[in-house]
This record gives structure tokens, C-alpha cells and sequence, in this order.
């Protein structure tokens, strides 16, 4: 996938109600890792360069590292971001280098440690947004200084921080002076002063709201709620790693990041982008420091940037989830349709454990996206002012330690006085002895068979005997899983209740039934195949040609001396959209005339006649569909299958090519209709898709996508839906990893498959193939 702008990005997120960490690269296994959590966890990235990074690693080097990682990964979404432009000329550079987003940072003077005016700061970040508008670059502005509310001070990183004490109104972001600086500017997004600050050494205890002004991103959203805002200095300075790098050499005193918990809060309320590099560097730096001193004869630096490139990418996995409520979501119905009773949260609170978790925002957030019981571990101390946050966020058990709490009989009834199961977790060494004075205001036991902490931990063999114990004592119920190799004695869990076995067996038995259908060989109505879904241009008609022809027509017409042969317009179709494929050309052959103010208006106006050209083109039927699409769709309208279309080219371009072979009335043979005016993001972004599945009704598991690109593959698969490929001349050179199926195309009687290509009998895909091909 091309870069994509900053804007675009936020746009989206902000439609999705999500957040993107902006992850500070400078080397090579920094960005592996980046994008391996990014593609481990389906989610957009944004790749920021500060002056350090690339004073360090050389700007070149940089662009070329990024460049190999979006070829590697070529379904993630990425920003290349200029970190801190000190002046429009760094900006400047940092545009003709291929960054996609810049921010000019006019809160400080060029030397990038004196704070500035606000006039100077206006001044300087109109000037880029000018010009980075003009050829469509995002602009990230700042308002206010990063530094610390405890002492005054900014945290220096990079070389980029403000020198000598500040006052609390330079540390805070005003929200009637960001309105203003908006209007002037016309930045994308703004970063605002909120007490965080650069570097590990951000609180010298747990931030409270006297020292972390979360509360003021609200008021500030308030005044600008169409500009994304931004959260510098957001890493969480995990403990446990601290920890590790104290315990192996290191001397790091004793400091605080910002809570994930409040990224949250800041997220719900309109912050977008949360810059992150410090968490990256802790873990790195610690699991070197372990891996050189349990192994102080490794000499191989490539042992050592593995187990740091591992780090950073278990660290990057945790806060693209915890900033993205909606792939959270996406997770929870993916456990939901795989027949989960019930879902699980254990909750950390770097205190009773290391580790610090999600809270009671993430369950609320998560709420909305299932009709499952939660069922909330708190591993945490005290307990008792979680529990009623917890219930309010719509979980249905609550579980917790006897060893955190002062009361456990007043902590047991105050889970249930809120409407929620109450349940005792007990760890491999605590005795069973609790449950003998309060099993019967108890709804469940949980059994720890590690102790609650860290990931990774050895099975503690003596918890089967306790398992035993616990289940001779509690004789209400439960059973055993009955799983021959079960070494848990059935991994027991007892349900308290006639009515509690009633509401969770049903979808248990439901799954025990699909999976013997499954291995029988049986189809089940629940999964089979639903509903079609049709890509358009080169899809359902060889369209690609009439386009190449429009657009040079449009090039003569305006006196352009440009020309696309099928060769150029081949690799021009990695980039998606018509408009953009003009940016990209003319920026690739004419960078400074491209750059020019009017650029924007005069793409516009090439498009508006490249679009007339190719209607007159294709209307009447002078583009046939293509081999097979007429008797899929007849087949399909004949068994009463659903059929959708999933575009994002204009409604009259769909209707000029579709009109003729389909008839004019062609809109009634499909349910859903989903183009450019339904999502104007370009795949592979998978919005059109999803668009399609609300309007279906019908999972996207359920469906099968047609495709010709390697874009349009990629957002079926973003969306969930297998598809099949059916590639152009001008697509078959791309990648089609993970399609159902690649043909050349669909076949008919009088223009069959090559032999053996579907098997020794069919010559070409109908409904029939395709159930097969979808239940298998």
C-alpha cells in the first residue's frame, strides 16, 4: 500500500471512534517491530522521524527502511510523519523526501529551545500548511510547550525541548487560543500541552489531574471538533520494565508515565494521534541488558537486537489495542461467533501485579460490540473502588483476590448489591480454607494455576490436586469437559445456578453441533454461503482500458504532453483513486510544479473531464461485462442469493457501464449498492465493504467478494470476506496472497476454463463451485 496522509488517517479514526499510536522509529528493528505488531493486530500505523532520528540514521536510510516495510506489509496502512519541524524549510525538505505528514512545531523558535510568540507560531505553521495543502500533506501544528506541571520544566529529547522554567499557562494549552490558532492555520491536527513531556522522566509519582490536565482535552475538542488533537510525551513508562533494566545494570530512578487508562480518556474525548517512542526504548534496552547478563559470552549483536526487536513489538501490540476500541470490537464478535460462553478481563494494577492492564473504560467501550457476559478478574489493591466503575461499564461477574481486600465478605456483597456475579480467585498459594466461610455467598471460584503477573509462566502442577479438593467441596453443579486429554480433571468450573447452566449451554451445544456437521460433512444453514459481493471496474467489466483512454484524452484536451501506456497505468493502479494517481504521476515527473497552490483545482477539473470522456465510453454497452458475470448474477437472482456491489468509483460511472448489459432498472437486481457516494475512502481501506455487509445484514464469513486488484483483495480481506480474484491485463502482475481463488475469469459455455483448472469436470464458476469453495 502507497503511504497515506495523516488526514486521512484521523478522518477515519475519528469516524471509528479510535485512537493511532505514532511510534518514533530509528532503526531498522525498531520498524520490523512496528510493523509486525501492526500487522499482528490489523491496525493502521503511523512512522515518525524526529531531527534526532534522522540525523541518526540518515534520511535516506529511513525513507528506505520505510519504503521496505510497507512492501513487506503491504496490507497495514502507514504514515511517514515528520517529527518537530523546526522551521517550513525542515518541513520542507522532510515533504520532498516522500513524508506524507509533517508537523511544524512553531511553539518553539528555530533552535528549537526557545519558546516562541504566539504571532511567530501562527506565522511559521501557516506557512507549511500552505504549502503541504497544495499537494495534499497532512500539517500536525502545537500549541503550548511540553514540560512538566511538577516542576516547570520540559523534558529535552532529541534536542527538541524548551529551556529554563516554564509557567503553567506556556505548559497549558488554552481552548479559546487553539480555536484561534486553528482558524488561522488550518492545521490537520494540533498538539496540545496537557503536563506531558518528552523522555522517561515524565511524573515523579502517579499522575493525578494537579500534575495531568486530561480534563482540558475535553474543553479544548469542545472548541475545535473538526481538528484532530494530539498527545506528545504519551508513553506509559511501563514498571516492569524499569524493573528489568534496574535489575540487570541499569540506574533509572524512580519515575511515571502516563496511564493507559487516561490515553483512553483523552481518546474518548477527541485526541487521535498519541505519540509513543520512550516505552519502546525501555523494553529494548531491557531485554539486551537480560540477554547480556544471563549470557555474558554472547558476543553477536543480532541475539540481542532479536530479543529487543521482540520487546518492542509486544509493547507496540498492547497500545495499538488499547487505542483502538473498534478493532477491540472486531475481536470481541470474532470470539462471540466462535461460540465463547463468556468474555474474560484481567485487570492489572501495577501494584498487587507488575503489569498494568485495562480498566473500566476499555469494558465500556467494549460493551456496545457483544451481548456476552464479562466476566472482570481484578488482579488489583484495594479492590473495592473498581468494583462499582466495573459494574457501571456493564460487566456481568466480578472476580477478586481475598489477600487485596480488607473485607472479603463486604467486598463479595458489594459486587452482587451492583447487580453482578461475585467470585473469589484464589492463587496457587492460598488455601482453599477461604471458601469454607463464604461458599455460600459466593457464585464462583476461580482457581489460578499460574501465579497472576506476567504472560509465559510453567503450569503449577500442584493447582490439578487443588482442583480436585475445590471440586469435592463444591457440590452444586459443574462437571467435567470430558476431552480425553484434559489433564485439568475436566478443567472444572462450576456454575451456582439451574438458570446460569441454562443461559450457557445453549451456545455450547450450538458449536458441538456445527463441529460435528463439519467433520460429517453435513451443510449447515447457519454458515454457509449468504450473499455476493461485486467489485466493479475490472471486475464486472474490463473497464481499465476505457479509463486509460479517458485520461489521455483529458490530458490532450487540457495541452499536457503526458501519455500512459498499459506499462505506466499498470503500476499507476497501485494507487487507488483517479485524483490520486494524477498527484502521484505529476508529483513523481514535475515535484516543484506539483507542489503549486492551484494543483488541487486543476486535478479537479482534469478528473471532471477524464469522467466524461470515459462515460461516453462505456455507455451503450461499448465495454461488455465480463465472462460469467451475466450468468452468475442471473443464477444468483433465480435462487434468491443476495447480491451487493462494492466500489468506491462515482454512482454515474457505475451506472453508464452497468445500464446497458443489466438493464436500466439493473439497481433491483442487487440488495445493496455501496460506491463512492456511500464511503469516499479508497480501498484497500475495507469502509465500502463494510457498508455493504450492514445494508446485507449478513456476516462477512458468510459472503464471497470478486475482485481484480491486489487493493480490492486486500480490503475483502480487511473486512473478513474470503474473495476471489479475477485479475486484468493491467492487474495480473500484482500479489493475490490469501484469495480464495485467482481465474483469469468466471467462464461461460462459449468461453470455457482452461481444462483442469477447476477440477476435471467444470469449466467455469457457478453457485455451486462457489458453496464448495466457501465451505472448505
Amino acid at each position: 500500500m502507497a503511504l497515506i496522509s495523516l488526514r486521512q488517517l484521523l478522518d477515519h479514526a475519528a469516524e471509528h471512534d479510535y485512537g493511532v499510536p505514532a511510534f518514533n522509529v530509528n532503526n531498522l528493528e525498531q520498524i520490523q517491530a512496528i510493523m509486525e505488531a501492526a500487522e499482528d493486530t490489523k491496525s493502521p500505523v503511523i512512522l515518525q522521524a524526529s531531527a534526532g532520528a534522522r540525523k541518526y540514521a540518515g534520511e535516506s536510510y529511513l525513507r528506505h527502511m520505510v519504503l521496505a516495510a510497507i512492501e513487506s506489509h503491504p496490507d497495514i496502512p502507514v504514515v511517514l510523519h515528520q517529527d518537530h519541524g523546526g522551521s517550513p524549510a525542515v518541513c520542507q525538505m522532510s515533504i520532498r523526501s516522500g513524508f506524507s505528514s509533517v508537523m511544524m512545531d512553531g511553539s518553539l523558535e528555530e533552535d528549537m529551545k526557545t519558546p516562541s510568540s504566539y504571532d511567530y507560531n501562527v506565522r511559521v505553521t501557516r506557512t507549511v500548511c500552505e504549502m503541504s495543502h497544495a499537494i495534499g500533506v497532512s500539517v500536525e501544528g502545537e500549541l503550548g510547550c511540553l514540560g512538566s506541571l511538577e516542576t516547570g520544566e520540559a523534558g529535552e529529547e532529541d534536542g527538541v525541548g524548551a529551556a529554563g522554567k516554564l509557567s503553567h499557562d506556556m505548559l497549558l494549552t488554552d481552548p479559546d487560543q487553539a480555536r484561534d490558532f486553528v482558524e488561522q492555520t488550518g492545521v490537520d491536527a494540533l498538539a496540545i500541552a496537557i503536563g506531558t513531556s518528552h523522555g522517561a522522566y515524565k511524573f515523579t509519582r502517579k499522575p493525578s489531574g494537579d500534575i495531568l490536565a486530561i480534563d482540558r482535552i475535553a474543553q479544548i475538542h469542545a472548541r475545535i471538533p473538526d481538528t484532530h488533537l494530539v498527545m506528545h510525551g504519551s508513553s506509559s513508562v511501563p514498571q516492569e520494565w524499569l524493573e528489568i533494566i534496574r535489575q540487570y545494570g541499569g540506574d533509572i530512578k524512580e519515575t511515571y508515565g502516563v496511564p493507559v487508562e487516561e490515553i483512553q480518556r483523552g481518546i474518548r474525548n477527541g485526541v487521535r494521534k498519541v505519540n509513543i517512542d520512550t516505552d519502546i526504548r525501555l523494553a529494548m534496552t531491557g531485554a539486551m541488558r537480560e540477554l547480556f547478563a544471563k549470557q555474558p559470552s554472547e558476543f553477536d549483536p543480532r541475539k540481542a537486537f532479536a530479543v529487543a526487536r521482540q520487546a518492542a513489538r509486544d509493547i507496540c501490540k498492547v497500545r495499538l489495542l488499547s487505542a483502538d476500541f473498534a478493532r477491540l470490537g472486531d475481536e470481541v464478535r470474532a470470539i462471540e461467533a466462535a461460540g465463547a460462553d463468556w468474555l474474560h478481563f484481567d485487570v492489572m494494577d501495577n501494584h498487587y501485579v507488575p503489569n498494568l492492564t485495562v480498566g473500566p473504560m476499555v469494558c465500556a467501550a467494549l460493551r456496545p460490540y457483544t451481548s456476552l457476559p464479562i466476566d472482570v478478574h481484578l488482579m488489583v489493591r484495594p479492590v473495592d473502588a473498581l468494583v462499582d466503575a466495573f459494574a457501571q461499564a456493564g460487566a456481568n461477574s466480578i472476580s477478586f483476590h481475598p489477600e487485596a481486600s480488607d473485607h472479603v465478605h463486604r467486598t463479595v456483597h458489594q459486587i452482587k448489591n451492583r447487580g453482578c456475579r461475585a467470585g473469589l480467585a484464589l492463587n496457587p498459594a492460598t488455601p482453599l480454607t477461604w471458601l469454607s466461610e463464604l461458599l455460600d455467598d459466593l457464585d464462583f471460584v476461580l482457581l489460578m494455576s499460574v501465579n497472576p503477573g506476567f504472560g509465559g509462566q510453567s503450569f503449577i502442577e500442584s493447582v490439578l490436586q487443588k482442583i480436585r479438593v475445590a471440586a469435592m467441596h463444591i457440590d452444586r453443579g459443574g462437571g467435567w469437559c470430558g476431552h480425553a486429554r484434559c489433564r485439568v480433571c475436566g478443567v472444572w468450573r462450576t456454575r451456582l445456578s439451574e438458570r446460569d447452566r441454562r443461559v450457557a449451554h445453549p451456545r455450547r451445544a450450538r458449536t458441538r453441533r456445527r463441529a460435528a456437521r463439519v467433520i460429517a460433512g453435513i451443510s449447515e444453514e447457519d454458515t454457509r454461503m449468504q450473499a455476493l459481493i461485486f467489485d466493479v471496474d475490472g471486475t464486472l467489466a474490463d473497464t481499465e482500458a476505457a479509463h486509460r483512454e479517458a485520461f489521455n484524452a483529458a490530458f490532450a484536451e487540457v495541452g499536457l504532453d503526458w501519455y500512459w501506456d498499459e506499462a505506466l497505468y499498470s503500476r499507476l493502479l497501485k494507487v487507488a483513486g483517479g485524483k490520486e494517481r494524477i498527484q502521484h504521476y505529476w508529483s513523481c515527473i514535475e515535484p516543484e510544479e506539483a507542489m503549486g497552490a492551484e494543483v488541487k483545482e486543476t486535478i479537479d477539473a482534469i478528473h471532471v473531464i477524464k469522467t466524461n470522456y470515459y462515460a461516453e465510453r462505456v455507455r451503450g454497452g461499448a465495454v461488455p461485462l465480463r465472462p460469467g458475470i451475466r450468468r452468475l448474477i442471473d443464477e444468483a437472482n433465480g435462487a434468491g442469493l443476495p447480491l451487493a456491489i462494492a466500489t468506491t468509483t462515482t454512482p454515474a460511472n457505475v451506472d453508464a457501464l452497468l445500464s446497458s448489459p443489466l438493464g436500466i432498472d439493473w439497481r433491483k437486481r442487487f440488495v445493496a449498492v455501496c460506491d463512492a457516494s456511500t464511503a469516499s475512502v479508497k480501498k484497500p481501506a475495507p469502509d465500502v465493504y463494510y457498508a455493504a455487509l450492514r445494508q446485507l445484514a449478513v456476516p462477512a464469513a458468510e459472503c464471497i467478494a470478486f475482485e481484480d486488484s491486489e487493493n480490492g483483495l486486500r480490503a475483502a480481506r480487511a473486512a473478513g470476506i474470503p474473495a476471489v480474484i479475477t485479475p486484468t491485463a493491467y492487474t495480473a502482475w500484482q500479489r493475490f496472497d490469501g484469495a480464495l481463488l485467482v481465474l483469469p475469469h468466471l467462464g461461460d459455455p462459449d468461453r470455457l476454463m482452461p481444462q483442469g483448472m477447476l477440477g476435471v469436470e467444470r469449466r467455469w464458476v457457478d453457485l455451486d463451485l462457489l458453496r464448495s469453495l466457501h465451505a472448505h
